[in-house]
C-alpha cells in the first residue's frame, strides 16, 4: 500500500471536511475557475501552463516560494514568512538577522510593502548586553532567556556582532545551560526552567530545586522564584533584590510604576491605572505634587504629555526635542499619555532618515541639502518642484525658516464644481467656465 505524505493526507481530510461541512472553507485558490490544477496543493503558473506545489520555490527565483494572488486569481512569487525582499540583489533575506547587511545592522521590514531595508540598533546597548531588534527594539544581556522562547537563551547572531538571537546551538559557550547532553533546550541557572511551581533551575549539574538559603527564596510562599519577574508580587511589582547580592529578594515596583496603596498594585505612570475613564496616574512629581495621584488627561487626542517639558506636543512633531528627533510613544505594552523625545522607525517609518537613528517632521530642511526639504519616505525634495505634494498643480515653496509649504503654481487654482484638485490648471477653469456659460 502506497504511503500518503501528511501533507497530502492534510488536504484529503480538509476536502471531506469541506464537503460535509459547509463552514470549512476552501482556500481560494482550489477553485476550479481560478486554478484548473485539480488540486489543492498545486497552483497553474501563468508563465509555461504547468502546476506546482503552492508554497514552494516552483518556477520561481531561488530565496521565493510560489503564492496565490487572490485578487488577481493568479499564481505569483512572494517572499517566504518572516521574510523579506532586499532591493540590490532581488532575494529574500530573514527580517531581524543581519541578512544582506553589514555588521551590527539588521534587516527590517518597510511597512506596508515587500520589501526590508537595513537599519542601525535604536539605541546602543552596555557591555555584556545585545541589542534585539524585533517589538520595538531593547537590550538583554546575553547567556540570559531575555526575550527569546523557553529552551533557548540570547547569544550574538555571529562573532563581534551587537544583534542578538535566540539560540541553543553547539557552540561551546552553550553546553554548560544544556538541560542534558542530549537535550536540544538550554536554560539559564535560577529561572524558572522547565521546573515546577516554587523551583529554579540549579546549576552543577542542572536540575530543579529549591533552598532557603538562596536569595529567590521567598519566606511567605516556601518557594523560590527567578530575580526581576512578578514572582510571588503584587501585580506591578517584581521579585528583586534591594541590596548586596547575599541580600535576600523583596517586591517592589517595577521601574516606572507608582504604588496606589487602595489596591496594593503598582501601576505605569501616566497610564489610566487604577484611575476613572479620561484620567491617567501622575507620580510625585515636586514641585507639582508630593503625591501619587490621579489627574484628568492633560492633553488632547493625537497630542502626548512630556513630563520635561511640562507641556503636551503632538506625536511626530518635533516639539522640545533637539534636531533629529520627535515626540514619540513611550516604550510600553498598554496605554500611555507620555511621550518622549526619540526616533521611532515603528511608529513613524515615513519620517525615519537614512538608517532610522534621526527622524525629522515633513516639510523641513531636516538633514537636506540647501535648497531641499525632507518628505515622507525619509527622502530629500528640491524646492519649486511638485516634490510630495499630491497636486499636479501644486509645487513647494519655502515656508519659515528652511521649511516648506504646498502652494497652487502660478495661474492654478482651485474650480468650483471640482472640490479634489485644489490646483487645476488655467485651460480647464476656462474650458469649465465656457461649457457652464454656453
Amino acid at each position: 500500500m502506497n504511503r500518503i505524505s501528511n501533507f497530502t493526507f492534510l488536504f484529503v481530510l480538509l476536502s471531506a471536511l469541506a464537503t460535509s461541512n459547509p463552514a470549512i472553507v476552501a482556500p481560494p485558490w482550489a477553485h476550479p475557475n481560478a486554478n484548473p490544477c485539480g488540486d489543492w496543493q498545486e497552483v497553474r503558473w501563468n508563465g509555461d501552463g504547468r502546476c506546482y506545489r503552492i508554497f514552494q520555490q516552483g518556477p520561481c527565483p531561488e530565496t521565493m516560494e510560489l503564492a496565490f494572488q487572490s485578487d488577481k486569481a493568479e499564481a505569483e512569487c512572494r517572499c517566504p514568512p518572516r521574510t523579506a525582499q532586499w532591493a540590490r540583489d532581488a532575494k529574500c533575506h530573514k527580517l531581524y538577522h543581519r541578512g544582506p547587511c553589514l555588521l551590527g545592522r539588521y534587516f527590517a521590514p518597510v511597512i506596508n510593502t515587500r520589501w526590508g531595508t537595513c537599519l542601525d540598533p535604536e539605541k546602543e546597548c552596555g557591555e555584556g548586553h545585545l541589542y534585539w531588534p524585533k517589538e520595538g527594539g531593547a537590550c538583554y544581556q546575553r547567556l540570559t532567556r531575555g526575550p527569546c522562547p523557553i529552551g533557548e537563551l540570547f547569544v550574538e547572531e555571529e562573532q563581534d556582532s551587537t544583534i542578538g538571537v535566540c539560540r541553543c546551538d553547539g557552540r561551546s559557550e552553550l553546553q554548560s545551560f544544556r538541560w542534558n547532553s542530549n537535550s536540544e533546550a538550554c536554560y539559564e541557572p535560577y529561572s524558572r526552567g522547565p521546573c515546577g511551581k516554587g523551583e529554579l533551575v540549579l546549576p552543577s549539574p542542572l536540575r530543579c530545586g529549591c533552598s532557603s538559603d538562596l536569595a529567590q527564596f521567598h519566606n511567605e510562599s516556601k518557594g523560590c522564584h527567578p530575580l526581576g519577574t512578578t514572582g510571588p508580587c503584587p501585580p506591578g511589582h517584581e521579585f528583586v533584590q534591594p541590596g548586596p547580592d547575599w541580600s535576600p529578594a523583596q517586591c517592589q515596583c517595577k521601574e516606572l510604576h507608582a504604588f496606589w496603596p487602595e489596591t496594593g498594585a503598582c501601576y505605569r505612570e501616566y497610564s489610566r491605572g487604577p484611575c476613572q475613564a479620561g484620567s491617567m496616574i501622575l507620580p510625585a512629581t515636586p514641585p507639582l505634587t508630593n503625591r501619587t495621584q490621579c489627574v484628568a488627561l492633560p492633553c488632547s487626542r493625537g497630542y502626548l504629555y512630556v513630563p520635561e517639558a511640562r507641556g503636551c506636543f503632538r506625536a511626530g512633531t518635533r516639539g522640545p526635542c533637539p534636531l533629529g528627533k520627535l515626540v514619540v510613544f513611550e516604550d510600553f505594552v498598554g496605554v500611555s499619555y507620555k511621550g518622549r523625545c526619540g526616533c521611532s522607525s515603528r511608529d513613524f517609518p515615513s519620517q525615519s532618515w537614512d538608517s532610522g537613528s534621526e527622524c525629522y517632521e515633513v516639510g523641513v530642511k531636516g538633514p537636506c541639502p540647501k535648497g531641499h526639504v525632507f518628505g515622507p519616505g525619509g527622502m530629500c525634495h528640491t524646492l519649486y518642484t511638485k516634490g510630495y505634494c499630491q497636486s499636479a498643480g501644486e509645487w513647494l515653496v519655502p515656508q519659515g525658516e528652511g521649511g516648506a509649504k504646498c502652494e497652487c503654481r502660478p495661474g492654478y487654482g482651485p474650480v468650483a464644481d471640482d472640490p479634489n484638485d485644489p490646483c487645476q490648471p488655467p485651460l480647464v477653469a476656462l474650458a469649465r467656465f465656457l461649457s457652464n456659460g454656453f
